[in-house]
């Protein structure tokens, strides 16, 4: 129902409730808050396929596609609902779907609605997990038809090219293929075996050309370094086991042992032909190394605490990290050596333990990261790991940042990112100069976490808000004209103060309202506009003073005037009046009851 004329229903029926029963036209009295606000369709997995790019928005998570000029088109059928992240290989985006009542299945789509089918039907949307071998024009994935459980299945975009390749598990939830990597010829994968261990497997994409080539407890983080494929396994106890292979199953072997104290590696950041992961002993993180070898695998660098960003982010055959160092927090970069792993510079010297310290992708031949100094002013920095080629560019946050999330989304040529408390979120975007990062446009809480795409040369589609539309695709080139909405996807906007009625007296009816300006408060009406007014502000300003709901007061007219009794949400019952106007409104007893 709009707004407007839940108000006037409110009023109507509030201002009657106390008289004899009449007929009754309700009229619109007072538009109390006149502002449009949306959720919008908070749109989410962007992922660019050809020219276009696909996400989920709207309350289903329906399929919708842009071009990054024209408003969004809807994909596939109006009731399809995204269950899985996009898969993109073949010029083509793989998912599963659900439509209501007929199911669900594996999805492709280019991003126009003729280039959008289902490939295989399924009972219900499963995991997905792909790999396009190079140079092929089939794809292995993980799939569950509903029949065999999740099994390897091969695809080349089409219905009739879609099938099982193998069915390694005949229990209900199937094998759960995973981890897919191709190495040397071969399809490698983790998939459950019968008794329930975990097995390595590696396959050409036939049933007897695939081969278990050992079982363990746990096993994750598969990897291609160089000329090696590393993982993670464990049989129990507080170390993993580092495993490599040369792609035979003589040469698949463990390399060493990786203590832990809390959670295990789960994955490896690849630079340089070598594999870079953190551990966690006791109070101390180790930043480790390895080709696939013994002799290849080292602990680089220890430091002390938790608290500094985790990413390793990958520049040309290097790695960057934060970490401490003698003097306080800083910048530091790897090649694998020892010598070569080394401070890049210092960004905060003695105390930091409050700043932010958040490291970002790499863009445009450079790691970008925020870091703030002591003085509590958090700025975009921008290197090229070498101390010369390391600079401030601009402060973001002139006020504490410290715990804020962030998010950095690289374009070919700029770097986007978000900074900012909570309350004054905002867009940036930089070119790697001072001159060049400039704000886009604030952004709401929790946006920071919703990542964008890029798009041509310098454009980024990404989740963006206004206060009339909420959430809903938008675009940027990296300037403030050039930042604008895309399309209003979700247009059901919320409209007016949603009036909450609770009692009448002496002619008046009395309700709770929020005219965008102070928070829920008390409001009374004469049934004209000129008679509708803020009967008691009963805690100034944005918060609300019957934040605990109308359920939990009882009202009575006494005397002309409206006396309310209910719980104010501290374990007290509070008596409080108002005869319409906040001079004659207040608590009739000092303390609560």
């Amino acid at each position: 129902m709009n707004r407007n004329l839940a108000t006037c229903l409110a009023l109507a029926i509030v201002s009657l409730a106390s008289a004899p029963a009449v007929a009754v036209v309700p009229t619109f009295v007072a538009d109390i808050n006149p502002l449009f606000s949306s959720s919008g369709s908070e749109p989410d997995r962007f992922v660019r396929v050809g020219g276009r790019i696909l996400f989920i928005a709207g309350p289903l998570g329906s399929l919708w596609s842009t071009n990054g000029a024209s408003p969004p088109v809807a994909l596939g059928p109006a009731d399809l609902e995204v269950s899985t992240s996009f898969f993109v290989a073949l010029g083509r985006a793989f998912f599963t779907a659900c439509r209501e009542s007929l199911g669900c299945g594996l999805w492709v789509s280019d991003g126009t609605p003729s280039g959008t089918r289902q490939l295989a039907a399924s009972r219900f949307g499963s995991g997905l997990d792909l790999v396009r071998p190079p140079g092929s024009n089939r794809v292995f994935l993980s799939f569950n038809d509903g029949h065999r459980g999740a099994e390897l299945w091969s695809s080349d975009g089409t219905p009739a090219g879609t099938r099982l390749a193998v069915d390694l598990n005949s229990s209900a939830s199937g094998s759960l293929p995973r981890s897919l990597v191709w190495f040397r010829g071969k399809l490698w994968f983790v998939a459950d075996n019968r008794n329930g261990s975990r097995g390595l497997f590696l396959s050409d994409g036939t049933r007897l050309g695939t081969k278990r080539v050992g079982t363990f407890q746990e096993i994750a983080g598969l990897a291609v370094l160089g000329s090696r494929l590393a993982f993670f396994a464990r049989s129990g106890g507080s170390t993993i086991d580092l495993w490599s292979s040369d792609g035979t199953l003589p040469g698949t072997r463990k390399i060493a042992d990786v203590p832990f104290s809390f959670e295990p590696p789960s994955a490896f950041v690849a630079a340089g032909g070598r594999g870079y992961f953190f551990t966690f002993v006791d109070s101390r993180r180790h930043l480790w190394s390895t080709d696939g070898t013994p002799g290849g695998t080292a602990i680089l660098a220890s430091s002390e605490g938790f608290d500094i960003n985790l990413r390793i982010t990958a520049l040309g055959a290097k790695v960057a990290f934060l970490a401490l160092s003698a003097q306080g927090r800083a910048l530091w970069t790897s090649d694998g050596s020892a010598a070569g792993t080394k401070v890049v510079q210092e960004i905060c010297s003695g105390d930091c333990e409050d700043g932010m310290f958040h490291l970002g992708p790499a863009a445009a031949g450079r790691v970008w990261f925020l870091a703030s100094n002591p003085a509590e002013d958090t700025a975009l920095w921008t290197s090229d790991l070498t101390p010369q080629g390391t600079r401030l560019l601009r402060e973001v946050c002139t006020t504490s940042c410290a715990g804020q999330p962030a998010t950095f989304l690289p374009s070919a040529s700029k770097m986007y990112f978000t900074a900012g408390r909570f309350e004054s979120r905002k867009l940036w975007s930089s070119d790697g100069t001072s001159a060049g990062t400039r704000v886009l446009l604030p952004l709401p809480v929790g946006l920071s976490d919703v990542p964008g795409v890029a798009f041509g040369a310098d454009s980024l589609v990404f989740t963006g808000y206004d206060p009339m539309h909420g959430l809903e695709p938008w675009v940027s080139n990296g300037t403030a004209e050039g930042t604008r909405r895309l399309g209003d996807i979700d247009s059901d906007n919320l409209v007016g103060s949603n009036p909450v009625p609770i009692g009448s007296a002496g002619g008046r009816g009395y309700f709770l309202a929020s005219d965008g300006e102070h928070g829920l408060e008390l409001w009374s009406s004469d049934g004209t506009e000129a008679g509708t007014r803020l009967a008691y502000d009963r805690i100034p300003g944005p918060a609300s003073g019957f934040g605990f709901g109308a359920s939990e007061i009882i009202t009575f007219d006494v005397g002309g005037r409206l006396v309310m009794f209910f719980a104010n949400g501290n374990g007290n019952y509070q008596l409080e009046a108002s005869d319409g106007t906040p001079a004659g409104s207040g608590k009739l007893l000092a303390s609560g009851i």
